[in-house]
């Protein structure tokens, strides 16, 4: 405890002091929740990942601090006072080229009514110290800077408009589920290499190696293999391990010659939601906006969700082949013809349907985020819509939408035919050539599917299977027409 006098050292430390209209109880909790802490840390423009948080005497803090520049900065802080909800004493680094010196922080927390007085002082061993701190880094302005974050944080929590779901700022994306399983369940599966082999990666993907050492600074190693036998390694270390409750890692994607083409730095949590049940949130951190978008353009969310929806599968003993339906063939046509049949309203309207089915009326916006509004009608005169709402096109090998019934408008519409059919389905086609002729694979999988929808669907498989056929027996046939 350090027991000297303001007096003895007004000359080596930062200050500051607001009142904040929130009770000591709330300001210490969004100071000492790293779910919170997250968004508010440090001066405008910085966001922080926290590593590890054990806030106790003896604890530890390790964190970085993302610049709006892209710059990282690690943190290191050790606990030494906790006195909930009115004092932490702790020391803040030292001996690295961010943090040169320790020095040591004093909050406090006193109530004034239903507000509380914030006093903080930071403490250096020199004079010397406390100027380069605050000349090379602008200490005193990013103090004032951060406390300012604070109070616009406790007025969203007041206001009923915080939200830490979301993103923490325009470089993360975030993804979630809820899963039917226990956390240590889940957390057992995120953590032993066998387990990974079972359920990492997308619809499709295998994973043939995972090498895991479950630790900070630990290393690991995965190889994904899609359907087309390519593969796909990735390396990263981990930053934060806190059993069964939080993983930090870097990731990073190789390219051909094995150097890096794409890094993250991801944070899952996993929250006990009680009844056996937890929900999983990966936060994924990029470098920049530019990085952040092009990720998401790679499909983040089809590629994030299918592998929560494939651990979801795994921790609850299902058989992950059933949740998605796959139906490959090959025709005897080049890639180029192909990939227009599926891409072009005029060739689209001469096959896509059932046996027997015609599709009287069509529109096509062939873009990600466009879409293919179609009518189409059976034998019986009967009339039903569908749409597809593009999220990748990658020309001339991949597509991928969402997948629903509709109505003449374009909205969203459930099944003509009753039952809990999924509102939505992600489609996945991919197109590859050999020889001239192309292998197309297409999988089907529900998105954000109930229990009942989801038994719905696996219990469709062969009745997909006999539609999808007939469809792809009318694709044969068109590209045979096409090509004379």
């Amino acid at each position: 405890m350090d027991n000297r006098s303001a007096t003895d050292t007004a000359d080596r430390e930062i200050s500051a002091t607001r009142l904040f209209d929130a009770p000591p109880e709330l300001v210490w909790k969004v100071w000492t929740d790293p779910r919170h802490i997250g968004r508010w840390w440090g001066p405008r423009g910085f966001t922080t990942t926290t590593y590890r948080m054990d806030v106790r005497p003896g604890g530890a803090w390790r964190f970085v601090m993302h610049g709006p520049d892209g710059v990282d900065y690690e943190n290191n802080i050790t606990f030494l006072e906790v006195v909930e909800p009115q004092r932490l004493v702790y020391e803040h680094g030292g001996g690295g080229e961010v943090e040169p010196v320790s020095f040591r922080v004093t909050v406090t927390l006193e109530p004034e009514g239903t507000r509380t007085r914030l006093n903080m002082r930071m403490v250096f061993p020199t004079k010397e110290a406390r100027d380069f701190t605050a000349d090379k880094y602008g200490a005193v302005e990013g103090l004032h800077q951060t406390l300012g974050r604070l109070e616009e944080k406790l007025g969203a929590i007041a206001a009923g408009s915080d939200d830490v779901e979301g993103p923490a700022s325009d470089r993360e994306l975030v993804v979630s589920r809820e899963i039917d399983a226990p956390r240590a369940a889940v957390w057992r599966a995120w953590t032993d290499p066998a387990q990974v082999k079972r359920w990492w990666g997308p619809h499709g993907m295998t994973t043939p190696v995972c090498e895991i050492d479950l630790r900070p600074g630990g290393a690991f190693r995965t190889v994904m293999r899609d359907a087309a036998g390519t593969d796909h390694p990735c390396k990263g270390r981990y930053r934060g391990v806190v059993e069964p409750e939080r993983l930090v890692f870097d990731n990073a994607a190789l390219d051909e010659r094995g150097d890096v083409a794409f890094e993250i730095l991801a944070t899952v949590t996993l929250d006990d939601q009680g009844g056996g049940r937890t929900k999983v949130t990966a936060r994924v951190h990029h470098k920049s906006v530019a990085e952040r978008e092009n990720h998401e353009r790679m499909g983040f969310f089809d590629g994030w969700g299918q592998t929560l929806e494939r651990l979801a599968a795994h921790t609850a003993g299902l058989d992950p082949a059933r949740q998605q339906f796959e139906i490959v063939r090959t025709f005897d046509a080049p890639r180029d013809l192909v990939w227009r049949a599926w891409t072009e309203r005029e060739h689209l309207m001469q096959w896509f349907g059932p046996t027997g089915v015609t599709m009287p009326t069509a529109t096509l916006d062939l873009r990600p985020g466009g879409r293919f509004h179609f009518s189409m009608r059976s034998p019986d005169g009967s009339e039903l819509w569908g749409r597809f709402v593009f999220r990748e096109i990658v020309p001339p090998e991949r597509l991928a939408w969402a997948h629903a019934f509709s109505d003449k408008e374009g909205g969203l519409g459930r099944t003509p035919f009753g039952g809990e059919w999924p509102l939505e389905l992600l489609t996945t086609v991919t197109f590859t050539e050999e020889a001239g002729r192309t292998t197309v694979t297409m999988r089907w999988s529900p998105l954000g599917p109930t229990d009942a929808e989801r038994r719905a669907f696996d219990a469709a498989h062969d009745d997909m299977r006999t539609g999808w056929g007939g469809t792809f027996d009318r694709l044969e046939a068109h590209l045979a027409s096409a090509k004379d």
